[in-house]
């Protein structure tokens, strides 16, 4: 049972703003969809290949490594990513999926539902989400067993529902 207190709350909310960076900017439409995929029984090639069989994808961008500039001295502007990959659909900076694995050693009362997955975040223009469907069969096709976290609020994380606007 998590505690009910205001920094349970904390923590989703300020991890899911510091997502803005690596997905669409801040205004942009949130995700239509968040898997989640365990890292303890998937290697990255496994989820990264399922994301790169898709046609509509283009190649994954790594935005883990993207800095900012702090009064002339470059930092990490993804530090709590161990791994922020970007998939535009047809070229879009926009729509496409992100795939994000937090670093392990997060703290907090959110940290252990964080740590040990990936989220594979869907951002798709049309409201039925063909991206979301293809997403997920190509998931099923290599092997990669996933819970859909926007399909199944009830069973998801604060961080999750955060992420999925519920």
């Amino acid at each position: 049972m998590q505690p009910n207190n205001h920094m349970s709350r904390v923590l989703p909310l300020a991890l899911a703003a510091s997502l803005v960076g690596c997905m669409p900017q801040s205004g942009e439409p949130g995700p239509r969809a968040v898997l989640v995929v365990s890292s303890k029984d998937y290697p990255t090639k496994s989820v990264a290949d399922a994301l790169q069989s898709l046609r509509t994808l283009g190649p994954g961008i790594d935005k883990s490594r993207d800095t900012i500039d702090a009064g002339g001295k470059q930092i990490a502007h993804f530090s709590q990513y161990e791994l922020a990959y970007w998939y535009p659909d047809n070229g879009s900076s926009v729509y496409g999926v992100a795939l994000i694995k937090w670093v392990s050693n997060l703290n907090g009362p959110e940290a252990a539902s964080i740590r040990d997955r990936y989220f594979v975040e869907v951002y798709s223009q049309d409201q039925s989400c063909a991206l979301c469907s293809s997403v997920k069969e190509s998931l099923v096709k290599h092997n990669v067993s996933f819970f859909s976290a926007c399909d199944h609020p009830a069973s998801s994380t604060e961080y999750e529902k955060v992420r999925c606007g519920t």
